[in-house]
């Protein structure tokens, strides 16, 4: 059976015109034996994810592949503490020096799969996670927040907002439940 849990709630605050504080949402994935996570979150939070980890009867030296959502910093700042897992980014795998870019590497198992969801940047993508009957979206920052009614203050920071939005309501349509790249699971009212 897969699970999927919230490891360490990311966050998210403008603190001057130009500067903010920031770190993804990192999530845990258990399916068909292999420990996953969703994203890394930023440097500064390496203890809060090696004791997160710990209250899962887990190390890094446990966790056999990391999804990169995309390549911002917030989103990929401890990558160094998986030393042991394959990253998977849509398209790209790497272990070690070792890279695949076989399209095959985006569908991770019967109940997984990557897909591209480009708008936030060029590189951005979606885990689809199958728990039961219900879809669960790591969607990175395609959405940011439980609920996302910020949107409009977050279109300066895509690169594409026709992209962005056309994304997001593919998204919608998939999936049950939505876990944003800087806050909690939400259901997705249909």
């Amino acid at each position: 059976m897969t699970e999927i849990k919230i490891l360490v709630k990311g966050y998210f605050k403008n603190i001057s015109k130009t500067k903010c504080r920031a770190s993804s949402t990192i999530v845990l994935i258990k399916d068909e034996g292999k420990n996953i996570l969703v994203d890394t979150g930023n440097p500064k939070d390496k203890e809060k994810i090696i004791t997160a980890l710990k209250k899962e009867k887990l190390k890094p030296e446990n966790i056999d592949i990391v999804v990169i959502t995309h390549f911002h910093p917030d989103h990929m700042g401890c990558n160094f503490l998986f030393k042991k897992a394959r990253f998977i980014i849509p398209g790209v795998s790497f272990w070690e020096d070792i890279f695949d870019r076989s399209p095959k590497n985006c569908a991770l198992s019967k109940n997984l799969k990557l897909i591209p969801t480009p708008g936030h940047s060029t590189d951005s993508s979606t885990l689809l996670v199958k728990i039961d009957k219900d879809i669960v979206a790591c969607v990175g920052d395609l959405f940011w927040f439980d609920g996302d009614e910020k949107t409009k203050l977050l279109e300066k920071d895509c690169f594409n907002k026709k992209l962005f939005y056309k994304n997001r309501q593919k998204i919608l349509k998939l999936a049950d439940f939505i876990i944003p790249g800087h806050g909690n699971i939400f259901k997705i009212k249909k």
